[in-house]
């Protein structure tokens, strides 16, 4: 799917797509976690959104697991569930901390070391 990104007031530039439904997603996503709703093409933010499950709201997503409080804020979980035996990362190649996702999955319960 081809992203497009829109520009808002004082330059912020969200994620956009041709799916309305998660595009209201996002903007109420700016409501509770601006961080979250910048564009940023290291991260798959609409994959994100269609593994859990499609929610309307921050809330509703935040009762999915998709969001988690740290002492800076809500973050986005960077590995994602798409079905029960596979896992999709959604931070790209390009992304400063993806290092820490291959970590977490080369030495968690999904690692094949002994």
């Amino acid at each position: 799917m081809s992203k497009l990104i829109r520009k808002i007031q004082k330059g912020i530039v969200l994620y956009n797509s041709n799916d309305s439904n998660f595009n209201n997603f996002i903007r109420d996503v700016a409501k509770y976690a601006p961080k979250l709703a910048k564009y940023n093409p290291n991260y798959n933010m609409y994959r994100y959104w269609e593994l859990n499950d499609k929610p309307k709201t921050f809330n509703d997503g935040r009762k999915k697991g998709m969001f988690v409080w740290y002492g800076d804020g809500f973050h986005a979980n960077s590995v994602a569930k798409a079905n029960n035996n596979t896992y999709e990362f959604m931070k790209q190649k390009g992304h400063p901390t993806r290092w820490m996702e291959l970590d977490w999955y080369n030495n968690g319960p999904y690692s094949t070391k002994i």
